[in-house]
């Protein structure tokens, strides 16, 4: 599913499913009920990992390309 398909009503509920509770400001904006960015990078740094993902940070993407069964990024600190 790509994100343009995914309406807020939906991604809401799949937060709520991984124990993030949002609030929608009036302007549209959306913040998780804590008011702490970190909760939000924890929820979904645990689901990451939990689905064998592994992060990165810190190094510029230059490139993503895949074969017939792979995605491959190469970055400023690696190819992963």
């Amino acid at each position: 599913m790509y994100f343009r398909n995914f309406s807020f009503s939906a991604f809401q509920e799949y937060c709520k499913q991984l124990g993030l509770l949002l609030t929608q400001q009036l302007d549209g904006r959306v913040y998780p009920n804590s008011q702490s960015a970190k909760s939000v990078f924890e929820v979904f740094s645990l689901r990451l990992e939990g689905g064998k993902v592994r992060i990165h940070l810190e190094g510029e993407v230059l490139k993503i390309h895949k074969d017939s069964k792979h995605f491959f990024m190469q970055s400023t600190k690696g190819i992963y």
